[in-house]
């Protein structure tokens, strides 16, 4: 736009903002700000009650090569009378329950937790079961060990330390050959 229009299009844009009437009066507002909504179900830390499991089947074969990844169900049952908060597409937030495993050798820890939580597909509620499919990697040693599978209340608990017992599937590794 030209240098010489520039006024004209703000005096004109000026009149065209006051000729709709009043001005707009600000907003009433409360001095204190306004309270948070309750939090959905399963998005706060859950009774001692909620920590019961059965597990019902775990699908890993009892021999793997080293370093073997694959993916196998496994199926637990919500043996509590609270819902346990669950749901696809909800990675990255806290207060929902996943399934996660770590390698034992004896009383040694081979391969911690670390980063390998599976969501529970859906809000599993009392009584209810529910599949997931978590991808598991053998060792890289052959040997005899445990897997451990247990449930965590993200950002709060394991399961186990609240009582619930762990899930321990023994599982050669073999090297092929």
């Amino acid at each position: 736009m030209s240098p010489r229009f520039r006024p004209a299009a703000a005096a004109l844009a000026l009149l065209l903002l006051t000729s709709c009437g009043a001005p707009p009066q600000p907003e009433s507002r409360p001095l204190a700000p306004p309270t948070a909504a309750p939090s959905a179900q399963g998005r706060k830390d859950l009774p001692p009650e909620a920590f019961k499991v059965e597990w019902l089947a775990v699908g890993l074969p009892a021999q793997m090569s080293p370093g073997q990844e694959l993916e196998a169900d496994v199926t637990i049952k919500n043996t509590s009378t609270v819902a346990w908060p669950g749901g696809a597409g909800s990675t990255g937030l806290m207060y929902t329950v996943r399934l996660s495993h770590r390698w034992l050798q004896g009383d040694k820890v081979v391969r911690d937790y670390g980063d390998t939580r599976t969501e529970l597909p859906v809000e599993v509620p009392p009584g209810g079961a529910v599949t997931v499919r978590p991808r598991f990697t053998a060792p890289g040693t052959p040997g005899r060990y445990q897997l451990q599978l247990d449930l965590l209340h993200e950002g709060t608990t394991w399961f186990e330390s609240r009582g619930a017992g762990r899930k321990l599937v023994e599982v050669e590794v073999k090297a092929r050959g």
